[in-house]
């Protein structure tokens, strides 16, 4: 028996079979870490590559970006120069969005 618990990034993973139990808990990323700062505490912190506004535990760790600079888009959590395939960049955002069949037809009538 497999069960997934999440609370905004909170994860935790149970897997129980009947000699053994593993239970494997993430980071809880609570604060955001805001051009190399925590705001709630002015404590500085990094983000990863790219990353303006980042997820942070308060301390050391970095977590997924938020937020990438203006030469990058977000795609799971990380800054990448281009969006993947199937993804369009969306400049407002910074983020790559995911193309839906409504957005890639093209109809014309003649």
């Amino acid at each position: 028996t497999t069960t997934t618990t999440t609370t905004a990034t909170l994860s935790s993973v149970v897997t129980q079979s009947p000699t053994t139990e593993t239970t494997r808990t993430s980071t809880v990323f609570g604060e955001l870490c805001i051009n190399g700062s925590v705001p709630s505490t002015q404590s500085q912190c990094a983000c990863g590559a790219g990353c303006v506004v980042c997820q942070h535990d308060g301390a050391l760790v970095a977590g997924p970006c938020e937020l990438c600079n203006s030469t990058l888009f977000g795609f799971q959590g990380d800054c990448i120069p281009r969006c993947p395939d199937n993804y369009r960049e969306d400049d407002n955002t910074r983020q790559c969005r995911a193309i839906t069949a409504s957005a890639s037809t093209t109809t014309t009538t003649t």
